[in-house]
């Protein structure tokens, strides 16, 4: 089974190994920095969909944010979506869909997704013919790179689709308690001892691009 393959992610998402590896804290702590950075109004009533939403932990975000908005999660992995209706269907519509099964909305959300996928300008691509607006959020100059990452992200990756925006901010550490001290504290300073580089809070880029459509295609 090969890294970031549709079973490969299938079987992170049904074993739990995603909740236990802290992906659902990473997707809200990465998605309170990134909505503070896409300008759309609290009062924004049109449709958004978050392609890629995995278990759908930014909802509640997006949620208390754009408070009239109609959102919609989108992911290739079933038991991504089951745990994200189980959680958040309340807030939200979910559907099992890959990029090409993306429906049309007035904003496209694309939350570091593309970081683990092989041809990511198609996909931006395919992406902006769907919507009005769509924003890629992608790690910023990641060093060094996650096992599942095809690439380190700079503001011009997306330079040949002339993105619209570039912003960078700051992501918060997704451990806490125990699991900080010993995924951060504890580790730091045995990559110290060994003269290995230093884990550290990572930054990340949200790419703002002009679609060609809107949702009433």
């Amino acid at each position: 089974m090969s890294i970031n393959s549709r079973e490969y992610w299938e079987l992170r998402f049904k074993s739990r190994n995603w909740q236990g590896q802290g992906g659902n804290a990473q997707t809200q702590r990465q998605a309170e920095g990134y909505c503070e950075l896409i300008e759309v109004g609290k009062d924004f009533a049109g449709t958004i969909v978050d392609v890629g939403c995995a278990e759908g932990d930014a909802f509640p975000i997006y949620r208390r944010r754009w408070p009239s908005a109609k959102l919609t999660g989108v992911d290739f992995s079933e038991s991504a979506i089951e745990h994200a209706i189980d959680k958040y269907g309340e807030l939200a519509d979910f559907m099992v869909a890959d990029f090409s099964g993306t429906p049309n909305a007035d904003v496209i959300i694309c939350s570091h997704v593309l970081e683990h996928i092989e041809d990511d300008t198609a996909v931006v691509t395919l992406l902006m013919a769907r919507c009005s607006w769509l924003f890629v959020i992608v790690p910023y100059k990641e060093s060094p790179l996650d096992r599942e990452h095809l690439r380190v992200y700079d503001k011009q990756s997306y330079a040949s689709l002339n993105p619209d925006q570039i912003k960078v901010g700051r992501v918060g550490w997704h451990f806490s308690g125990w699991r900080y001290v010993y995924n951060v504290l504890l580790k730091n300073f045995v990559r110290t001892l060994l003269r290995r580089p230093t884990a550290r809070c990572h930054d990340q880029i949200v790419f703002r691009f002009r679609g060609l459509s809107g949702s009433e295609r």
